[in-house]
């Protein structure tokens, strides 16, 4: 018994607080229907979808409409990211280089440059 209280108490006093600067930026949507571009963008996105409908090849998307995003450091030495923290779910997704053009203009994590990689 005393032990398990000699277990909490040490879990207690080494117990620490992290914390993550969290960056907020106008989102894509915000900053389209502000220049009143919005509606033309749903009708142009809503016809890419119909035309994507035959392939099956997975594409990476720019969401704009999240505001909230970290960023992070991956590998060593470090290659950083900024990417929206999602609680919702325990993946996270990073480009790599030989991503194609699917991948825009997105920042990759180069495998060959890491110690870390496995």
């Amino acid at each position: 018994m005393r032990f398990a209280i000699l277990l909490a108490l040490v879990g207690l006093v080494a117990a620490a607080v992290h914390e993550h600067k969290l960056t907020w930026r106008k989102s894509r949507k915000i900053q389209m229907i502000e220049r009143g571009e919005y509606a033309a963008f749903v009708e142009y996105r809503n016809a890419l979808r119909a035309s994507n409908l035959a392939t099956s090849s997975q594409q990476v998307f720019d969401y704009g409409d999240y505001e909230y995003i970290g960023n992070i450091s991956i590998g060593t030495p470090d290659q950083h990211f900024m990417v929206v923290l999602d609680t919702g779910s325990a993946n996270l997704w990073v480009p790599e280089t030989a991503c194609d053009a699917s991948c825009n203009k997105k920042r990759k994590f180069v495998a060959s440059s890491s110690s870390t990689f496995v």
